[in-house]
């Protein structure tokens, strides 16, 4: 599900920035891919924290998921703008919006994340000068981990806590619609789409969290849909489609799909982070056909995708074993094991 997340948002791309009408305007797919991405991740990260109640070791699983690959992600896009750069290499390296650029995107929550790399520019491209522009909605995602944790602990890891963040999503999004102007709450995040991704996020923890206490997710998803299809006919798009998107990815989690439609690995990450850089570069010849370019862009961002996954997510991933969940030193005891029996 999260691949077809990325690949929607993908195609959405590809048609924005070769400045071709989407033949689908309505519903926007491209916010139900993402509101898909943070409902996926409301429900299994709420399942982590619940299971483990461990804080520390969930924040730093969360890191290894995160960082590694964005890091990959930024050493790409430099040496991609060392290479279509209008200045000279020395003079490109040499500039500070290089490393702001680097910063940035590989700290997420400090300042936001950087688009612009100096004398970078994709002139056939509806969005000239950013190399990436999908990097725009991790910020997002790395805050709410932050506010799920803060949550949880406070109602001590009960769905009280999921409660009081949808109500709080809900407000801000209220607010968000009333003001004049779409104010900054933190570093990258405005107000309206931390409340967006929000409702969908909590949504799906709050299904997690109801499982927990023996409450069955049909009755949970049928819920959340009732709540949708009473924001759609109130004109509360956003909200409509975080609650339908929830219920929906909640039920077909559930369904047993056929060996070969599981993907043996997840790029999705990889395809979210090297989608924008490719297409950007593609779009910049000029093919002929929307489609050869569509096509060739995909194959490069697919081989990029699993390129990351093989070379850092993967590895960074089984790094959790020692820094996140590290097994118990037998060692520390020797005199009280010396003597057990050994166990199957």
């Amino acid at each position: 599900m999260r691949l077809l997340a990325a690949l929607t948002i993908f195609w959405a791309h590809q048609h924005d920035l070769s400045r071709v009408p989407r033949p689908l305007s309505s519903p926007d797919l491209a916010l139900v891919a993402l509101l898909t991405f943070f409902a996926i991740s409301g429900y299994l990260n709420t399942i982590s924290l619940l299971s483990r109640r461990d804080p520390r070791a969930f924040l730093i699983s969360r890191a290894l998921r995160i960082y590694p690959a964005l890091l990959g992600g930024a050493f790409f896009m430099v040496c991609l703008g060392a290479v279509v750069t209008n200045l000279h290499l020395f003079e490109y390296l040499r500039s500070g919006q290089v490393w702001t650029f680097v910063f940035r995107n590989i700290t997420l929550i400090v300042s936001g994340v950087s688009y612009k790399l100096p004398g970078v520019e994709f002139p056939f491209s509806l969005d000239a000068n950013s190399v990436n522009g999908s990097l725009w909605s991790l910020p997002y995602e790395v805050d709410l981990y932050l506010f799920l944790v803060a949550a949880l602990l406070l109602c001590r890891y009960g769905a009280r806590g999921v409660y009081i963040a949808i109500g709080a999503a809900l407000v801000g999004l209220v607010l968000a619609s009333s003001l004049a102007h779409d104010p900054k709450v933190l570093p990258g995040i405005r107000l309206s789409y931390l409340s967006q991704f929000a409702i969908a996020f909590f949504a799906g923890g709050l299904i997690a969290a109801l499982e927990r206490r023996g409450i069955s997710a049909a009755i949970s998803c049928m819920v959340c849909a009732a709540v949708g299809i009473i924001a759609a006919v109130s004109d509360q798009k956003v909200i409509a489609y975080a609650m339908i998107v929830v219920s929906i990815a909640a039920l077909i989690g559930r369904l047993s799909a056929p060996l070969w439609m599981i993907p043996k690995v997840d790029i999705s990450y990889g395809v979210y982070i090297y989608a924008f850089p490719v297409q950007q570069i593609v779009i910049g010849y000029q093919l002929d056909s929307f489609w050869s370019g569509y096509f060739i862009a995909l194959a490069v961002t697919v081989l990029l995708a699993f390129a990351s996954h093989f070379l850092i997510e993967a590895p960074a991933l089984r790094l959790k074993r020692r820094f996140a969940y590290p097994s118990p030193r037998l060692s520390a005891r020797p005199n009280a094991l010396r003597h057990e029996k050994p166990t199957t």
